[in-house]
């Protein structure tokens, strides 16, 4: 029995990044704060492993990565959200698609819609995308971060 048929979501997790790169291939934009970086999940090899996977993800030309880092002045706080797109731009089944915002806790899981609603969470995104590290600063930051905290 393979473990993701255990732990509920963990297999739902491994398809969404199998996505990543395979055609066609989804698009994925994250802002993750620094101390992700730094919180250990596991003993050190696990850590050094999550970090790898990370700054090869953030190489592929589909994933932009960016790291909010702790030194920085940040007046933006919120939970972790998604920001789930459909369609192509310009397609037509994009076009009957709105965005939809998606939020975890523990034990559920809630849907926003609405152009309203967001549009205010796509500008609090940018808002964070912009206070963060570039991608290629961000990978760097990754890599540093394994060898420094993690080796």
């Amino acid at each position: 029995m393979w473990q993701s048929d255990v732990i509920p979501g963990l297999r739902v997790r491994t398809l969404r990044q199998e996505r990543l790169i395979s055609e066609p291939a989804l698009q994925l934009s994250v802002v993750m704060d620094e101390a992700c970086l730094l919180r250990g999940v596991g003993d050190r090899g696990v850590m050094r492993a999550q970090l790898a996977k990370l700054a090869e993800a953030a190489e592929l030309p589909n994933v932009e990565l960016r790291v909010l880092p702790l030194d920085e002045n940040m007046a933006l706080v919120s939970a972790s959200f998604a920001i789930l797109s459909f369609g192509s731009k310009g397609a037509l089944e994009a076009q009957s698609l709105g965005d939809v915002v998606s939020t975890e806790s523990l034990s559920t899981e809630l849907y926003v819609e609405g152009e309203a609603d967001t549009h205010l969470y796509r500008l609090f995104f940018q808002a964070l995308s912009e206070a963060a590290l570039s991608p290629a600063k961000s990978r760097d930051h990754i890599v540093t971060t394994m060898q420094r905290v993690w080796s």
